[in-house]
């Protein structure tokens, strides 16, 4: 029977921290809003709230659902999410992940059977969790927004919401111990970092309008590129580890 546990003590939160961090990168976003909950006035302390379906998740080899309730968006993850993002897909999954994604009439996502048949168990499981979630937090509203959501979950939200799964947004992942390539930039081009001074210009130019505080936080980690001392590029990470860039 599928239940909500909380998952709310500091040994389990850092029990949580050990295993996304051994679990990179299809763990990072989730392990850096853990880790930056509290650092920004729209995370104050005690307003987010991690549930998993199962009692004892990290000693089982059952799939597990967890999800970070901060009240105005919901991250969940699917601990398969880890197995499944290095399989081989088929054809007909890559180009169904962007389009409507009826969970009647779904090819098989995965070559292999083996994947194919831990894929279909997630599906079920994580369904149940996010439908009995859904029915105790919200009852019959379901203005609820998911965040940093695998595609791999794209039938679930056509499923319980008759909506597609929009993520613009991707994982590019480099092996540490390869070296970057040296960039080369025209003599009045400079590379450093954001400061103080460039909030308002990132707010500005950025799609989403951003909280000028939030986005002063996120330039603990970041990079700029100035032409004539003027910004015309940058990058820096969102509290959950993401990165963002703009040119």
């Amino acid at each position: 029977m599928t239940q909500l546990y909380k998952w709310s003590t500091n040994e389990q939160i850092d029990q949580l921290k050990q295993y996304l961090a051994y679990r990179g990168p299809t763990t990072t976003s989730f392990l850096g809003y853990i880790l930056s909950t509290h650092a920004c006035e729209s995370d104050s302390p005690g307003k987010s709230v991690i549930w998993t379906s199962h009692q004892d998740p990290l000693n089982t080899t059952d799939v597990v659902v967890w999800l970070i309730d901060s009240d105005h968006r919901t991250r969940f993850f699917v601990n398969s999410e880890v197995v499944l993002n290095s399989k081989e897909m088929t054809a007909e999954a890559i180009s169904l992940e962007y389009n409507t994604s009826d969970p009647d009439k779904l090819p098989p996502y995965f070559k292999n059977i083996q994947d194919e048949e831990l894929y279909k168990r997630s599906l079920k499981t994580a369904e149940k969790f996010l439908t009995m979630y859904m029915d105790q937090r919200y009852g019959s509203d379901t203005g609820e927004f998911y965040h940093d959501t695998s595609l791999l979950w794209a039938p679930i939200f056509y499923k319980l919401f008759e909506i597609n799964l929009d993520v613009p947004c991707f994982v590019f992942s480099r092996q540490v111990s390869k070296p970057l390539d040296p960039i080369k930039l025209p003599p009045n081009y400079t590379v450093d970092r954001l400061d103080p001074t460039d909030v308002n210009t990132v707010v500005t130019k950025n799609k989403l309008a951003y909280d000028p505080k939030y986005v002063l936080d996120c330039f603990r980690i970041s990079s700029a590129i100035r032409a004539n001392g003027e910004l015309i590029a940058w990058g820096m990470t969102h509290r959950d580890c993401n990165a963002v860039m703009l040119i």
